[in-house]
């Protein structure tokens, strides 16, 4: 065989091992690709667990002194996990709202400073059906200031307020105070124990103010030294 019927015999040999290889090479990048798409089982399991369920509260605030109102907090704590925030805040007509994880909460709704009306509590809402709740705000006054650390001049933000009403015998969770430390919570006509708890791990302990509200107040607060 002469060196040209050498290389011709030699190339159409080679064609077919290339396409060959390349058929492999193909069917494995469909498979890579095909698993890939696939997930286990497992997997999707773990996907849907991490979706938590939730529910929707909307409705309309209305105060008894001024009617429909807006700027009104929904304050949303949940009892379970023992933290809350602000969910929404009231519109021009009044109406609200606030999505929730599936548990247990307080919604409290605070009226802005200076509106004639009342904060309220509502206990124990829970999902994961979707709700509808008008409320209704009496007639109150403000009590708001700042709380302050144990020296007196540096504010403190995150501090949870708690109101007792000796009239009523009930308690209720309010709005903490903001970045600076200023707080501003409405209550109805009473004498009340108020409590200033701070965020922990500053060393500071909780404190009680006791007032009686007839009008609006302003009550600064100078938080204590946690005992050891």
């Amino acid at each position: 065989m002469n060196k040209r019927l050498l290389n011709r015999a030699m190339t159409v040999v080679a064609v077919p091992g290339l396409a060959v290889m390349g058929l492999l090479i193909l069917f494995l990048l469909l498979g890579r690709s095909t698993v890939s798409a696939t997930p286990d089982v497992d997997d999707v399991v773990t996907d849907l667990r991490s979706q938590n369920a939730t529910f929707t509260i909307s409705g309309t605030v209305t105060c008894e002194a001024t009617g429909l109102i807006s700027d009104v907090e929904v304050y949303a704590w949940n009892r379970d996990r023992g933290t809350g925030f602000v969910g929404d805040v009231t519109d021009i007509g009044g109406t609200y709202s606030v999505t929730l994880e599936e548990s247990s909460y307080d919604l409290i709704f605070n009226p802005p400073c200076g509106s004639e009306c009342a904060s309220r509590s509502l206990k124990g809402i829970t999902g994961p059906s979707d709700l509808t709740l008008d409320v209704l705000l009496l007639s109150g006054h403000s009590v708001s200031g700042t709380v302050f650390d144990v020296s007196g001049t540096t504010p403190i933000s995150d501090v949870e307020i708690y109101a007792f009403d000796y009239g009523t015998a009930n308690g209720f969770g309010l709005p903490p105070t903001d970045a600076n430390g200023y707080y501003c919570v409405s209550l109805v006509e009473g004498h009340y124990d108020l409590g200033f708890t701070p965020p922990p791990c500053l060393g500071l302990g909780p404190t009680g103010k006791s007032v009686t509200v007839t009008q609006d107040i302003n009550l600064n607060v100078t938080t204590l030294t946690m005992a050891h």
